[in-house]
Order: structure tokens, then C-alpha cells, then sequence
């Protein structure tokens, strides 16, 4: 697989007080396969401080969705809507938000983007025949 480094954006340093005593939670949230997904959302809730945090440390897209597979699940805009929610608690629900310009917002952003790494990454994407995945690195993308 072909994987392109893409610089991590800034969530503009906001600095998130960390959840306490959540070794448990974060255990469940990376290694246990047959968490079902509402139970994985309300831990994803229980740690969002902490994840925000570390994501700012990561240093590119690709490490964020190795650590947090989570992201990466056919469900996954729904944790990245939590996420969101935490970063912009007066916005509005970013999934129906998505839904309803994401032809729109795909188009913008390939007019945009104009560095290679981003490019070939985008290109890559928009083409993907998981259609899933590409939505929630778009999330993700926009997110951070």
C-alpha cells in the first residue's frame, strides 16, 4: 500500500484537560476487537480529552489513524463527530452538516489542494472504491 505523509494541522494548541484513570478505557478503545460499536462510543466519549491531546503530538494523518483505528471503522464518522463536538461545542452536528455538502466540499477541495503529497493523497481517496473511508479521512482532514 502506498501511504503519503501529510502534515498534521494544528487544532489550534487548544490545550484539553485529560480524563483521569482511563488505562481501562483507552485498553478497550485500541485492542479489543469485539467491542461492539455503542460500547466503543461511549468509551470514545469517556476519552476524548485525552485523544485530542495526543493527537496534536502526532505528526501526521497516517499516525493519528494507526493509533485510532477507531477512525477507520465504517462507522467511524461518528467518532470523529464526537470529537468535533468537543472541539466546537456551539457547531452544529458536523455528520449532517457532511452529508449534505460533501459532493460540494469534494469539489472545493479538489480545485484547493495543490501540494503534491496532498494532492496524491486526495486523488487516491476520491477514487478509493471504499467510499466509507475516504468520507472519514475527509472528516478527519477538515477536523484537524
Amino acid at each position: 500500500a502506498h501511504h503519503v505523509k501529510v502534515p498534521v494541522k494544528s487544532i489550534n494548541h487548544k490545550n484539553f484537560e485529560p480524563e483521569t484513570e482511563i488505562e481501562y478505557i483507552l485498553d478497550q478503545i485500541m485492542h479489543d476487537k469485539n467491542c461492539s460499536f455503542p460500547d466503543l462510543e461511549i468509551n470514545w466519549k469517556a476519552t476524548t480529552n485525552y485523544r485530542l491531546n495526543e493527537i496534536q503530538k502526532a505528526s501526521t494523518t497516517t499516525d493519528i489513524l494507526n493509533k485510532w483505528i477507531g477512525y477507520t471503522l465504517p462507522l467511524g464518522y461518528r467518532l470523529i463527530d464526537i470529537d468535533f463536538h468537543t472541539l466546537y461545542p456551539n457547531c452544529p452536528n458536523l455528520v449532517s452538516i457532511f452529508e449534505d455538502k460533501s459532493e460540494k466540499l469534494i469539489d472545493l477541495l479538489n480545485e484547493k489542494i495543490k501540494d503534491n503529497s496532498s494532492r496524491t493523497l486526495f486523488e487516491s481517496l476520491k477514487n478509493s472504491s471504499n467510499i466509507c473511508q475516504s468520507k472519514n479521512f475527509l472528516y478527519i482532514y477538515l477536523d484537524f
